[in-house]
């Protein structure tokens, strides 16, 4: 997981080389990287659910403005946007799937 996420926040620093345009994608995409990797790192299981929380929303925020380039017809040459936005929904889905598990698992502990 952790260098799927590594590959694809290489392609969006490729993307938003090229776009110069759109600093709110670059800082929620190394977000999600980050915050993974803060994740990774918790000291507690409420700590990893917070964080795998942040980690779920900044990747949804990607994918909205992933949709917003697309809308607009903005291409590079570097780094397919279509590529972008599916590894992002992928990336989304996943980190999603561990917040809600974790909420649950912290449910049945009674934290």
């Amino acid at each position: 997981m952790c260098v799927f996420c590594k590959t694809w926040c290489l392609r969006v620093h490729s993307l938003v080389h090229f776009l110069h345009s759109n600093p709110q994608y670059q800082d929620s995409s190394t977000s999600v990287g980050a915050n993974y990797r803060a994740a990774r790192r918790a000291k507690s299981h409420a700590d990893f659910t917070y964080k795998i929380g942040i980690v779920s929303e900044e990747a949804d925020e990607c994918i909205y403005w992933l949709k917003r380039m697309m809308n607009a017809n903005i291409r590079s040459t570097t780094a397919s946007v279509e590529c972008l936005l599916n590894k992002a929904e992928q990336l989304a889905r996943i980190f999603g799937a561990s917040h809600r598990t974790a909420l649950r698992r912290r449910k049945r502990r009674g934290q």
